[in-house]
C-alpha cells in the first residue's frame, strides 16, 4: 500500500520533488503590463530568474545573473527576469534592469502564478526547464551563501552547472538546491 502510494506521488512530483509534467508558463505580464506567455519549445533550456528589485541578496547576485546570461545567451538558452512584486512597481522594474545592466527579457508576476507553478519560494532563485516544459533544475544561483551575510569560498557555481549538464546532454545531477534569499510573499 505504501510503495503504490509512493508510486503515485513520484508520477506526480518525481523521485527529486520537480513535477514531471511540463508546467505551463503563464500568468506573468511583460513589463508594460501585457499578459504572457512563455514558449520554450524554441530553446535548449529557458531559465526563469526569480528576482526582486528591493531583495539585497537580489541585487547582489545581478553582476553574476548578468554574466551567466552574457555567457549562455548564444547557445540557445532562453532567459526570462521575473519580478515577483505589484504590476504598478513596472517602472522601477524597467530602472532595476537598466542599474544592474540586466538585458534579458523582464516580466512581473504580480499573482504569483508562474512562482507557484514552478515552486520558487525566494529571490533570487532560479528555475530552468527544457524545451518541452519540464523542470530540470530550481534552486540557487551558487552556494556561496552560507546564511544571510556569510559567504563560502571555494563555491559550487550550481546554475551554471546545470546548464552545462543540460546542454552536454546529461542530466542534471543537482536537481534541486536551497536558495538563499528574501521570501516571496504569497
Amino acid at each position: 500500500m505504501v510503495a503504490s502510494v509512493l508510486a503515485c506521488l513520484a508520477l506526480v512530483a518525481g523521485v527529486d520533488g520537480l513535477p514531471v509534467e511540463p508546467i505551463a508558463l503563464s500568468g506573468a505580464t511583460d513589463l508594460s503590463g501585457k499578459p504572457v506567455t512563455i514558449s520554450a519549445q524554441e530553446y535548449k533550456a529557458t531559465v526563469l530568474l526569480f528576482i526582486s528589485h528591493e531583495c539585497p541578496i537580489a541585487n547582489r547576485y545581478a553582476p553574476e545573473i548578468g554574466r551567466i546570461f552574457g555567457d549562455y545567451k548564444e547557445k540557445k538558452i532562453q532567459f526570462v527576469r521575473v519580478y515577483v512584486g505589484d504590476q504598478d512597481l513596472a517602472e522601477s522594474y524597467v530602472q532595476h534592469g537598466k542599474d544592474y545592466g540586466l538585458k534579458m527579457t523582464g516580466l512581473i508576476d504580480y499573482q504569483r502564478v508562474l512562482a507557484k507553478s514552478v515552486g520558487a519560494t525566494v529571490t533570487p532563485e532560479a528555475v530552468v526547464l527544457d524545451s518541452s516544459g519540464r523542470i530540470q533544475y530550481r534552486g540557487r544561483i551558487d552556494n556561496q551563501n552560507v546564511e544571510h551575510g556569510k559567504i563560502r569560498d571555494g563555491y559550487r557555481r550550481d546554475l551554471r552547472v546545470a546548464l552545462d549538464e543540460m546542454l552536454s546532454g546529461k542530466p542534471v545531477s543537482m536537481p534541486t538546491t536551497a536558495a538563499v534569499g528574501c521570501f516571496i510573499e504569497f
